[in-house]
């Protein structure tokens, strides 16, 4: 799968290759066009109380193609995993998934040269939801079929193209806490076949919505000179979840003793964390090592506030329904459109 991700966007192409006996040989393989069709917004955001529902809209758009397309859309289950990346699965599968409160409409559509058409999307929330943050998405993809064949061949490949976008949905249910992300180990891998050595830094968070912490890190000589610094990086951590912040550290280094710094920054209502740990660079083996640092020769610390100015309350907007029937949001058409690279 080849992602090309932001925090609202996600385009991709899913690829599946599949031989079969014919009397014909490829004689030629298209390659994947660019996107001339569009879907916004790719993402929609609801506040709403266990018991209240609600629908929004969005806009498959074919008004910029003079081809017409055949697109299905999709229900799935998506997290962030432990390396960040992105992780689909039937619907479902995560515990805070919204399958259960969300129906959409059509599943199935064609649209003609410079047509496009809305999908309504509606959340009934339960009365028994769980407070916080949950997640949904729907695929919207164009299958194609690419391939071809001559006469002379015994072989024939053939390679079912889905191209498409990832439309998520996130609702949020009071109360929403956000809790300091807790730093919970600071390691250096040494380097493992094709692998490089690597500086991992290990997080949770115990909050029931997501956080965006920037984390960074950095090695000090012996000297205490700065030899690599790994500039703050800002990332999403979904609710309730372990993540490993893997950075490569440089080829080059030469032997001797290090100090490496993991540095987590949450915003000004919280304090910022680091974890420090001492390793050693041995060259004198065959191939290079990283020898281990004693036991508990590692963490700085920097204390977190009092107790009671650890949490943040998010006190989040309630969208209250109609009583005769359900809001509806309907997106106006942006100006640029967001295609594959």
């Amino acid at each position: 799968m080849l992602l090309t991700t932001r925090e609202s966007t996600l385009v991709y192409l899913r690829r599946s290759i599949t031989f079969g006996f014919a009397v014909g040989l490829l004689s030629s393989l298209a390659v994947c066009p660019a996107f001339a069709w569009n879907v916004y917004p790719l993402k929609l955001d609801w506040n709403l109380k266990p018991g209240e529902s609600a629908t929004q809209v969005f806009m498959v758009d074919n008004s910029d193609s003079s081809e017409g397309r055949r697109i299905e859309i999709v229900p799935v289950d998506w997290i962030l995993d432990s390396d960040g990346g992105l992780t689909m699965a039937k619907p479902g599968t995560y515990e805070h998934s919204l399958n259960s409160s969300l129906t959409f409409s059509p599943r199935q559509m064609k649209l003609g040269p410079g047509e496009r058409k809305e999908v309504r999307v509606t959340i009934s929330a339960s009365k028994e939801i769980k407070s916080g943050e949950h997640t949904f998405g729907l695929e919207v993809l164009q299958k194609q079929l690419l391939g071809g064949t001559n006469q002379t061949g015994k072989v024939q490949l053939n390679i079912n193209l889905q191209s498409g976008y990832l439309v998520t949905t996130n609702v949020s249910v009071p109360e929403t806490t956000v809790n300091p992300v807790e730093v919970l180990d600071l390691a250096v891998l040494p380097a493992n076949g094709k692998m490089p050595t690597r500086a991992n830094l290990k997080i949770k968070n115990t909050s029931n919505v997501r956080v965006r912490p920037q984390w960074s890190f950095n090695i000090l000589d012996g000297s205490g000179k700065i030899v690599f610094e790994f500039k703050p990086q800002e990332q999403i951590f979904l609710r309730e979840s372990e993540h490993s912040i893997v950075v490569a550290l440089p080829k080059d280094l030469p032997a001797g003793q290090y100090s490496l710094t993991g540095r987590l920054d949450q915003g000004k209502s919280f304090a910022v964390q680091e974890l420090g740990k001492t390793f050693s660079i041995d060259k004198t083996a065959a191939v290079n090592k990283i020898a281990p640092a004693a036991p508990s020769e590692l963490i700085q610390l920097k204390e977190l506030p009092p107790p009671g100015a650890q949490k943040k309350t998010v006190a989040p907007k309630v969208t209250a329904p109609s009583v005769q029937k359900s809001k509806t949001v309907v997106p106006s058409k942006p100006k640029g459109t967001i295609k594959s690279r």
